[in-house]
């Protein structure tokens, strides 16, 4: 089902450039009643409004970003719930760390039917570390409130006092859940130039509304928002605000969603709105950039003699060289484990301080560690010393919607990699490199590609779009070999690699965490669960960041259990060593299913049953294919036993909405195929 058109109104003139000032806090964001009104308690499920499981009543926040540099965030929302499905309204999550801010105010609280109220103390909120799509981490606070029912009314809110100041705000305007009312005031930083821009959502219509529009809200219970320029704030106030269909594999929230950016502009050409001026004006700041970093060619020559390369060797084994002398010599302080942190810790030396040195090629080298930038930068210079062309692509997130030009603000380029042409002079094959990530050579991050990017020239920029990678750098292999023991127990012992993307993301992740946080992780990651009880995980190469992703678990499978007077025992090969793969329930699709990047998933299964033990007829090879993906499985026999070898691929990441019934269909083969039972029968030896 479409959503009604969402209508934006923006009143008293507004277009786009606001004169920011200082102003006092006003009397909203709050916490709400502690009783439920008549109102409230009537109200009931209506699908036809997609209220079948639940709906926000209230959501209303503030930023307040004052001179002094410190911002303020408010933040209140009030929801009522018809089902179980809906008990995530009472799922709190606060963007906060201790270290950077304040939580000066908390209230929450379930309200049940009889005005029953139970509260959640502040005390309970936990600060977790969570690691977004692109690797990169964050801190929240997280909580579940209790008593969540159907019936129930939830209320919960915050106040944050954070040390950092926001330069932009991303302001959602739809939520998975349809919110009844909705408003955001923003109090900009005095003396600094504030823009406003409407994002996302094709359901969106972007209306212009008179000056002195009423300020009740729509009848009819049409979806509106409208956006209202006071002295001192911007204030946007929605109305009957449909909910975004969130479903798996789905595009970028941001794409599919409505949502309001409030940000700052610096720069004349910014100022009066010219686009293409402040676009130059970044790609010359990062130029001078690469100039200021390579400050010592002599220093980077000798390092580039240092790594002993063939006088002969080809230019793209030359580069594949320094990529890799980058990654065994230079630290990525972005990347350093739990231990080395804490090393760190000890030297009493602050982050802070390492930021604000003289960033350069020679400081990286002298003290062999550098963050992101450098690290990129470095390899750029080794590169260009060497007699490649190398250049710079500033890019973002497609994550986040990708690079939108419109936007005059440079943050949103908050990422890059190297271009290198493999030709003398360079005339030759180009290839992209990002060294910091811990990709091998000619490998970006997955959430880089099909984004576009500012490449870097010596006299201004081009726009480039980033490739997709193919999926044979992509491969997960899998191996397990389960037998028996004395007590006819099953036990298993596995491992899987991966290169590229496979998992690279979660491998550097998990070098991040806490020693105890990382056993359970790893034990996560070899399944275990009450099928699978897992005795040892380890990733040998924890330790190593220019190692590939790798783990390798011994374990039990409990329901396995074969005794001697057992006739026949029907067996599974699927395990933990079957990567996942995609499930859709649904049999209808709003949007096109997209894959991170293309892959292939191998799995190799050795198994070896009991003494007396075998299988009189073999499954039939399984195969399946479409445009999109293959599948593959087959079982034979072996000296000792049985081998089962399994293939999965993905190879295009996005699916349009009319070839999604294909691609269930594929997938539920996959499935089925996935569940083949080996049945063991107890025999002679002519069995085996």
């Amino acid at each position: 089902m479409r959503h009604p058109r969402l209508s934006v109104l923006l009143s008293c003139g507004i277009a786009g450039l606001l004169a920011a000032s200082p102003a006092a806090a006003m009397a909203w964001p709050g916490p709400g009643p502690t009783r439920m009104s008549d109102e409230e308690k009537a109200m009931q499920p209506d699908p036809a409004k997609g209220m079948q499981h639940g709906v926000v009543l209230l959501e209303e926040a503030e930023g307040d970003d004052p001179i002094a540099g410190q911002t303020k965030t408010s933040y209140h929302l009030r929801a009522k719930v018809f089902s179980p499905e809906a008990r995530s309204l009472g799922d709190v999550e606060i963007p906060y760390e201790a270290k950077r801010g304040w939580l000066t105010k908390w209230w929450g609280r379930t309200i049940c039917p009889g005005d029953k109220v139970l509260e959640l103390d502040k005390h309970d909120l936990k600060e977790v570390t969570v690691v977004r799509s692109e690797g990169q981490e964050a801190h929240v606070m997280r909580a579940a409130l209790p008593g969540v029912e159907p019936g129930c009314i939830v209320d919960y809110g915050w106040v944050i006092q954070d040390r950092r100041f926001s330069f932009h705000r991303r302001i959602p305007l739809q939520m998975e859940w349809p919110v009844l009312h909705f408003r955001y005031r923003w109090l900009p930083a005095a003396d600094m130039a504030a823009r406003y821009a409407v994002r996302g959502g094709h359901d969106v219509e972007v209306r212009m509304a008179k000056e002195g529009d009423g300020e009740a809200p729509p009848a009819g219970g049409e979806p509106i928002v409208r956006l209202t320029r006071g002295k001192e704030t911007l204030t946007v106030e929605g109305w009957n605000l449909p909910a975004y269909r969130s479903e798996p594999y789905m595009p970028p929230r941001d794409l599919v969603r409505a949502w309001l950016l409030f940000y700052y502009v610096f720069g004349e050409a910014a100022s009066r709105g010219d686009a293409e001026a402040f676009w130059k004006e970044v790609a010359d700041e990062s130029r001078e950039r690469v100039a200021e970093f390579i400050d010592d060619r002599k220093l980077i020559a000798k390092k580039i003699e240092e790594m002993g390369i063939p006088a002969d060797a080809s230019m793209e084994d030359r580069l594949r060289a320094a990529a890799d002398w980058i990654a065994v010599n230079i630290r990525n302080r972005s990347d350093r484990t739990a231990e080395e942190r804490e090393e760190d810790a000890a030297e009493k030396r602050s982050a802070w301080s390492r930021r604000n040195e003289r960033s350069t090629a020679s400081v990286v080298l002298e003290k062999g560690e550098g963050g992101d930038e450098e690290i990129d930068l470095l390899f750029l210079a080794f590169a260009r010393e060497m007699g490649a062309g190398a250049r710079l692509i500033l890019t973002s997130s497609r994550t986040s919607g990708g690079w939108d030009k419109a936007l005059l603000n440079s943050s949103q380029l908050w990422d890059q990699v190297v271009a290198v042409n493999e030709g003398e002079g360079g005339a030759g094959r180009t290839r992209l490199v990002d060294p910091c990530s811990g990709l091998r050579y000619g490998e970006i991050p997955w959430w880089m590609a099909q984004t576009s990017g500012m490449l870097v020239t010596d006299d201004g920029y081009q726009d480039t779009v980033l490739p997709v990678s193919d999926p044979r750098q992509n491969i997960l292999h899998s191996e397990a070999r389960i037998s028996w023991d004395a007590e006819g127990m099953a036990q298993v012992h596995w491992s899987s690699v991966g290169s590229g993307q496979r998992y690279f993301g979660d491998s550097r992740s998990v070098r991040r965490m806490d020693p105890e946080d990382r056993d359970d992780e790893l034990r996560s990651w070899c399944g275990s669960s009450s099928r699978f009880e897992v005795s040892s995980a380890k990733d040998p190469a924890l330790l190593d960041p220019t190692a590939e992703f790798q783990f390798v678990c011994d374990g039990t499978l409990p329901d396995s259990e074969i005794d001697g007077a057992m006739e026949e025992v029907s067996f599974a090969a699927r395990g933990p060593w079957y990567p996942d793969t995609p499930s859709f329930t649904s049999e209808e699709r709003v949007q096109p299913v997209v894959f991170d990047y293309p892959f292939i998933d191998m799995s190799t299964v050795e198994i070896h049953p009991p003494e007396g033990y075998g299988v009189e007829s073999l499954p039939e090879p399984m195969k399946a294919s479409t445009p999109f993906a293959s599948y593959a499985l087959s079982v034979s026999r072996t000296d000792s036993g049985y081998l089962v070898q399994r293939a999965f691929a993905i190879i295009r990441t996005t699916i349009p909405t009319d070839q999604y019934g294909q691609l269930r269909s594929f997938l539920q083969k996959v499935e089925s195929a996935d569940r083949t039972l080996l049945v063991l029968h107890k025999q002679g030896d002519a069995g085996k």
